[in-house]
């Protein structure tokens, strides 16, 4: 009995020490998509609000992060290869959820349709109603399960969203789906994409969505919950202190 004692308590210092070795001295691989600014880009300061808001949940317990960036499809892929340790900004579908263990939600991102004044697109709430129209998504983005499951839409799909846009001012398309992170798509647009011609956007409602964004780690990860728990704490933590808002108002971002 003394013997199995020992040994138990021989594994759970083994065990302590390796999550220890894990969270102070290597860095949480963490993985974006390639393509998805105003949110995090490689361009961006400090990476873009999300990643800044990952790592400072993350920094909360002393756990250093590297971040890479590739496309969508290729990084949740190569984080079940067990390149990355984790994809961030990840909406839930029960697809991924079977593959991947989900964080705490730490943004809720609205999902919005845009077109051009000038379209007079006539939309009621309904997704029926835009049977008429051509509508441009992204590549293996998950929008809503009713929106990405309506056959019946006509839809054209691109690789990076900046295309949509260009689309709609060619007359390509009549309406694009996006994200909105308020002001900083808005200063995204004017300041790096057709500032003269943003008024003539405009936004129909109601939203489609509004969508939690998290952090998945594969499950086949050893460390999965190890991650999430610490970032789940240090989330909570810069929530109370109010960095998160910090943050946020740093990038001019509504929360």
């Amino acid at each position: 009995m003394k013997q199995s004692l020992k040994v138990l308590l021989l594994i759970s210092l083994l065990l302590t020490f390796s999550h220890s070795s894990f969270s102070s001295n290597q860095p949480i691989k963490l993985v974006g998509d390639s393509a998805w600014e105003p949110f995090y880009g490689p361009n961006l300061p400090e990476g873009g609000f999300v990643m800044a808001l990952v790592a400072a949940a993350f920094a909360e317990s002393d756990s250093k992060v590297k971040i890479a960036y590739e496309p969508w499809s290729r990084a949740l892929l190569s984080t079940l290869k067990g390149s990355h340790d984790a994809v961030v900004g990840a909406y839930f579908t029960e697809e991924r959820a079977n593959q991947f263990h989900y964080s705490e939600a730490f943004y809720t991102n609205e999902i919005i349709l845009l077109s051009l004044k000038s379209k007079k697109v006539k939309y009621n709430g309904n997704l029926k109603s835009l049977t008429a129209y051509r509508i441009g998504i992204v590549q293996d983005n998950a929008y809503t399960p009713q929106f990405d499951n309506a056959d019946y839409l006509h839809k054209e799909v691109v690789v990076h969203p900046i295309q949509n846009i260009q689309k709609l001012f060619l007359g390509r398309i009549d309406i694009l789906v996006e994200t909105k992170a308020i002001k900083a798509i808005t200063l995204y647009l004017t300041n790096k994409h057709y500032p003269k011609r943003l008024p003539e956007i405009q936004i129909l409602q109601p939203p489609l969505s509004q969508n939690e964004l998290h952090l998945i780690v594969a499950k086949n990860n050893p460390h999965a919950q190890l991650i999430l728990t610490h970032f789940n704490r240090g989330l909570k933590k810069i929530l109370k202190s109010g960095q998160y808002k910090q943050i946020l108002r740093r990038f001019l971002v509504s929360s």
